[in-house]
């Protein structure tokens, strides 16, 4: 209200009574609580609604839902790749030779 009444001065239109302060507070007040939200989540409908985001929505939907499976499929072969360096820790660990390993590798390719 400060900033309010040193404008109104300032323009020449002088400061404002008590009733317009408290009225210009009150609406500040409602604009900013419950009924705000529900003017703001009306006007964000309504621009959603528009032709541009008709496109742009499902595009971003598509988007997040083809990260989410190659994040998947990312997961899946850090976890493959862990768990076959775990066997081939534990055969290191018993004896298992490279040349058993080339076989392996070569029986693998066919």
């Amino acid at each position: 209200m400060i900033v309010a009444n040193g404008v109104a001065k300032y323009l020449g239109i002088g400061g404002f009574s008590l009733a317009t302060n408290a009225t210009i507070t009150k609406t500040i007040g409602i604009l900013a609580g419950p009924m705000g939200w529900l003017l703001v989540a009306a006007l964000t409908s309504l621009s959603i609604a528009g032709p541009a985001y008709r496109v742009t929505i499902p595009a971003v939907i598509q988007v997040a839902f083809l990260r989410q499976v190659y994040l998947k499929k990312r997961n899946a072969a850090i976890i493959r790749c862990l768990i076959y360096s775990a066997i081939i820790g534990v055969l290191y660990y018993y004896g298992f030779t490279d040349s058993f390993f080339e076989w392996i590798y070569n029986w693998w390719d066919g």
